[in-house]
Order: structure tokens, then C-alpha cells, then sequence
């Protein structure tokens, strides 16, 4: 039998914590105006302080394990997409492993900034499709980056917001997930990111004073 990846349940998880554009507003003056009116966006809502990603990942996969009718113990992986990992090692999905009681998934995590999530599902797919042993991935995108911004002085985070969704997938005899392509321009790494804490500059205290610890454009 052909196999293919189908979708069986979806989740997802918004944090309690709501900041308006009138905040921002008041603290960051007319840019916010010019950032709603290209955006829509009206409100963001972020993640209590002493969250981590780990704990916005495992309220949507346990929305999406509810609606697929599936245990966190039949899962045979999960795949997490971030670019707001927990630690720079070991990797957020074991600690979401860990934290569903997920006993028997491998895990690994996903980290392509925006396209971490997509990517996932067709990671997900195609080990559905060539793995009979397969029956069931999690394949979850969280982001929390409102934790790694200058929420005080940096009004592009307005743009951050912290949440999760997730997705069951498993085996079918009709056709589900079709196909995928990637495409992706290296030369644009320099223009946005969190610049220390890697193997390129790893953190000290000088860079954390002076903020490139936290996402931004380069200094």
C-alpha cells in the first residue's frame, strides 16, 4: 500500500497577556500608526515571564492531540519549529517530549525563522511516507520572540507576538500532503537576527549590555 501523510487534528494556543497598539502607541509615538496601517495587525499577546517556548509548544500540541483523539504516548515524533528555542542546546522538543509524557517519540527541532512550522509538516510527510513503523507525528511551530526583543526601546516589537499551533499527522491510503518546495536567499542573514550567544560571537557581558543578545538589525 502507497502511504501518505494526511492531517487528523490541529491546535493551537494564544498566551493570556494582551499589548495593545494604544501601549505601544503611547510609548513609541506615530511609527505605530504607520506599522498598523501596513499591517493591520491591532494587539499581540505574549507569554507570562516565566514561560518558555517548551511550555506555549505543549498547550497546542495537547489541543491537537485532543482533536486527533490521539495520547501523547502513541506519538512516534515530534517535530518543533522555533527560532525561539528554550537553550541553544539541548533541544526544545525534548523538553516538549518530556513535558507531554511523550515516552516513546523521537524528537528534533526545526529552526528556518518563519518557515520553521511548514517545513515541519513536510519533514513529517515525507517520514510518514517512507517509515511503516510510523503512525503518528506531532509537528508543532512556537514562537516566543517577545522574550528576546527590547520590548522598551525597540518599537519593531510590534511585530512580536508569542503563540503556538500543532498538527497530528499519520498514514493514509489517500493522497494527504501533495508536495513542497524550498527556497531560501542566504545573503539576507545579516539584516536581522540575535548576533550573540552562537559559536560567532558567543555571549559575554559586554555584548548583553550592549543588547546583542536580544533580536534586532545589527549593530
Amino acid at each position: 500500500m502507497t502511504r501518505y501523510a494526511t492531517i487528523i487534528g490541529t491546535g493551537r494556543y494564544l498566551p493570556p497577556i494582551e499589548r495593545t497598539n494604544d501601549e505601544m502607541r503611547a510609548k513609541f509615538g506615530e511609527v505605530i500608526d504607520k506599522f498598523e496601517a501596513a499591517t493591520g495587525i491591532k494587539r499581540r499577546f505574549l507569554a507570562p515571564p516565566d514561560w518558555a517556548t517548551s511550555d506555549l509548544a505543549v498547550e497546542a500540541a495537547k489541543d491537537a492531540l485532543q482533536d486527533a483523539g490521539v495520547r501523547a504516548e502513541q506519538l512516534d515524533m515530534i517535530l518543533l519549529g522555533t527560532d525561539s528555542p528554550d537553550y541553544i542546546t539541548p533541544a526544545t522538543s525534548v523538553v516538549v517530549q518530556h513535558k507531554l509524557g511523550a515516552t516513546k517519540a523521537g524528537t528534533f527541532d526545526i529552526g528556518c525563522a518563519c518557515a520553521s512550522f511548514p517545513t515541519g509538516l513536510v519533514q513529517a510527510a515525507g517520514m510518514i511516507a517512507t517509515n511503516p513503523h510510523m503512525k503518528y507525528i506531532l509537528v508543532i511551530g512556537a514562537y516566543m520572540m517577545s522574550k528576546l526583543s527590547d520590548k522598551e526601546n525597540d518599537p519593531v516589537s510590534f511585530y512580536y507576538g508569542d503563540g503556538a499551533g500543532a498538527a497530528v499527522l499519520t498514514a493514509s491510503d489517500k493522497p494527504g500532503f501533495v508536495t513542497s518546495t524550498f527556497f531560501a536567499d542566504g545573503s539576507y542573514h545579516p539584516n536581522w537576527g540575535i548576533y550573540a550567544g552562537g559559536t560567532f560571537e558567543p555571549a559575554t557581558p559586554e555584548n548583553a549590555q550592549a543588547g546583542k543578545t536580544q533580536v534586532r538589525r545589527p549593530f
